[in-house]
């Protein structure tokens, strides 16, 4: 008779991001980076991601606008220096940032690519497309083209959704009081704000490890419970 292999214990990771913003390019490298190291010496668990919204700018105008025209309207100087620095350890380079984006349809089309069981491949996308490629992912079309490259064919962008993820990252500020992202909250217990380096987050997964696997806690209160660590 064949042995079933025993059901895998599931780790819940919540990720608040901005594609508007270049530390989540980052946060999201170090995150994958841990997230794969812990697995492969971990084989028992998996770690379910689900992408949340968050809009750096809610108010941006609907095309995006020219990072220099952002830049010299938000006091000029290189405020991306340390960013590169970071970036460069994990492979993201910024060899084409052009433009600041207006992300709600970014957000739309990654929450449609979860219902595919896509998420992953469009988040990775979409921040290549921005960071590297110089798109303007403002851009419905840009969009529609990372949409297809990622095997979605469907109608991803309807008002209501647009209504719904806009609404959901106004609640992540109301709500929850997250004002800076990236941010990771882990089994709705642990907190971790800014782009972390894989240890910090391999560090926290471990602690949910034997927990997981032996006993069945209930998740407390994540108002209560938050542990910033800046990046």
């Amino acid at each position: 008779k064949e042995v079933e292999e025993p059901k895998k214990k599931e780790l819940e990771i919540d990720f608040y991001l901005d594609f508007a913003c270049p530390w989540c390019y980052v946060g999201n490298r170090k995150f994958q980076i841990a997230k794969e190291s812990f697995l492969n010496k971990n084989p028992q668990m998996k770690v379910n991601v689900t992408m949340q919204p968050f809009l750096l700018h809610p108010k941006f105008q609907k095309e995006g606008q020219e990072f220099k025209t952002f830049t010299v309207g938000h006091g000029g100087g290189d405020w991306m220096a340390p960013i590169r620095a970071a970036g460069a350890k994990v492979g993201c380079m910024y060899a084409n940032y052009v433009y600041v984006p207006n992300t709600l349809l970014a957000h739309c089309l990654t929450n449609f690519a979860a219902s595919k069981g896509k998420s992953y491949e469009a988040v990775q996308e979409i921040f290549k497309q921005a960071y590297e490629e110089g798109k303007n992912i403002s851009d419905e079309a840009v969009l529609n083209e990372i949409a297809k490259k990622i095997g979605i064919t469907e109608p991803w962008n309807s008002i209501q959704l647009q209504e719904q993820i806009a609404e959901k990252a106004a609640s992540v500020r109301r709500d929850l009081e997250i004002s800076n992202v990236p941010y990771f909250v882990i089994q709705n217990e642990v907190a971790l704000q800014g782009a972390c380096e894989p240890e910090s987050f391999i560090d926290e997964f471990n602690k949910f490890v034997s927990c997981l696997l032996y006993t069945s806690p209930s998740p407390r209160d994540l108002s209560t419970s938050r542990m910033p660590s800046s990046a």
